[in-house]
């Protein structure tokens, strides 16, 4: 189904790929711009069988709808909001990759690009309700995401999904609430940002939960709005934040205190700046902070300084890092 050259549509709810294959919506595209309003919520790749390879696209176009389910119990669906595209979800949230009964999904995809815009979004999760695995949030070439809460892998099992702010092209600009890359129990999630502008709450690496990651690359600043950084919280193994030549800023303050291993490490140039200091440890053991390299700045903005409890765990300045402004040293 096509809406094109100026056409306009009023519906109370859609499903694309009911129990149906290679299904596709197109709002928008060549000619006048088009508008499609749905009362309702809009399911892409629905129940338990065979619920795969449907798409939507928009482009040229408004779509005013509320919640995005995007692979309710289907696998392979994809979503595309692209060039003088525009979803304003009213508050209603995004679920990438959602079980349908105890049946899991796989290889989701949300891309924002090329100045597409999604708004008034409310809560997100990638990867949602168990053993979901490999759904991937990308907002990318001057893409545009402004929404709630995010979640990376939400439930015990949910894994490999990935949240991708920015990479080639325009600078991407994203508005979160928190952030969590894994929660309870949901392993080997990730999240990248590189060449974007990332603004959250509280963000957390690992609530409860092993070897996920967060990576801030080139060209990238995460402003946590006077917020905290907690990377490992509760029973957390192996997680880690690289800020990699990127920027964190505005952060009230890091807490690496998990079980075990959880790391963070700012190299190559990369910059940190905080209005607290850091917490490593706590009961935990073996927990790290490294930074490392020329260029490389932890500016604590006085209000704190590095606390290290439990077993064996270390705070490591090398190579001609810098940390400056710790509390009673600026």
């Amino acid at each position: 189904m096509t809406f094109q050259n100026g056409a306009t549509g009023f519906v109370n709810r859609i499903f694309i790929g009911q129990v149906g294959v290679s299904n596709a919506l197109n709002i928008g595209g060549i000619g006048a711009s088009s508008f499609l309003s749905n009362n309702n919520y809009l399911i892409l790749g629905y129940t338990t069988v065979g619920a795969i390879g449907n798409t939507l696209t928009i482009t040229n176009a408004l779509y005013s709808g509320s919640t995005l389910y995007i692979g309710d119990g289907g696998s392979s669906n994809r979503v595309t909001v692209t060039t003088g595209g525009t979803a304003d979800l009213r508050g209603g949230g995004i679920q990438l990759g959602l079980s349908f009964g105890t049946v899991a999904t796989t290889g989701n995809v949300l891309t924002i690009t090329s100045g597409g815009v999604v708004t008034n979004a409310g809560a997100v999760y990638i990867g949602l309700g168990g053993t979901n695995a490999a759904n991937t949030l990308n907002v990318q070439n001057g893409g545009k995401l402004f929404g709630g809460n995010v979640i990376v892998g939400n439930s015990v099992g949910d894994t490999l999904n990935q949240y991708n702010v920015g990479g080639a092209g325009n600078l991407s600009t994203v508005s979160n609430g928190t952030l969590t890359v894994g929660n309870t129990a949901a392993g080997n999630n990730s999240m990248t940002v590189t060449n974007a502008s990332l603004q959250s709450g509280a963000a957390t690496i690992g609530s409860g939960s092993s070897n996920n990651t967060a990576a801030v690359l080139a060209g990238s600043t995460w402003n946590v709005l006077s917020n905290s950084l907690t990377i490992g919280s509760g029973a957390a193994t192996g997680n880690v934040l690289t800020i990699n030549a990127g920027t964190v800023t505005n952060a009230s303050g890091v807490n690496l205190t998990g079980t075990s291993y959880n790391n963070l490490i700012v190299t190559n140039s990369g910059k940190l700046f905080t209005t607290g200091g850091v917490s490593i440890g706590g009961s935990g053991v073996s927990n790290q902070v490294v930074l490392a390299g020329v260029g490389t700045v932890w500016n604590m903005g006085g209000g704190g300084s590095p606390v290290l409890g439990g077993t064996s765990n270390s705070f490591l300045v090398t190579g001609g890092a810098i940390l400056t402004n710790e509390a009673g040293n600026n």
